[in-house]
C-alpha cells in the first residue's frame, strides 16, 4: 500500500469534519433550529455534535485514535439520517434538502466506517493508515 496516498486521503477526509465542527461553534445560534424539538438544551446538542466533529477530524488526519475517531464520525452521521434526514423526507418543504443530507451522511458514515476498520487498535508508530 502506498502510506502517502493513504495519509492524503486521511488529511483530506479529516478537513471537513474540522471545519464543520468549528461552524458549530461559530454559528451556534443557527444551528439550534436543526436539533429535533424532542431534545431539550439546543446548543448544548450543538456543541456537543461540534466537539465531536472537530476532534475525531483531527484525530483523523494526525492518525491518533483513528478507530475510534471513525467510528465516532460514523455514529454521528449514521443518527444525523435517522434523526434529521430520514423525518425530513417526508415533508415536501425539505425533500430535497433532506435528500441531499441524507446521501452526504451516508457517504461520509461509509467513508468513517472504512476509515476505522482498516485502522490499528489505536495510534501505532507507522501504521499504514
Amino acid at each position: 500500500m502506498d502510506t502517502r496516498v493513504l495519509t492524503l486521503g486521511r488529511i483530506a477526509f479529516g478537513i471537513p469534519f474540522v471545519l464543520f465542527g468549528l461552524l458549530h461553534f461559530i454559528n451556534t445560534p443557527n444551528m439550534e433550529p436543526l436539533v429535533p424539538d424532542f431534545l431539550p438544551g439546543t446548543a448544548f446538542w450543538v456543541y456537543v455534535t461540534g466537539i465531536i466533529l472537530f476532534v475525531g477530524g483531527c484525530a483523523i488526519m494526525v492518525n491518533n485514535y483513528t478507530k475510534t475517531a471513525g467510528y465516532l464520525i460514523a455514529a454521528l452521521m449514521f443518527l444525523f439520517v435517522i434523526v434529521l434526514h430520514i423525518p425530513g423526507m417526508f415533508n415536501e418543504a425539505t425533500l430535497q434538502m433532506a435528500m441531499t443530507s441524507f446521501l452526504k451522511d451516508m457517504a461520509l458514515g461509509g467513508g468513517a466506517l472504512i476509515i476505522a476498520g482498516l485502522s490499528p487498535n489505536e495510534y501505532m508508530e507507522g501504521s499504514e493508515i
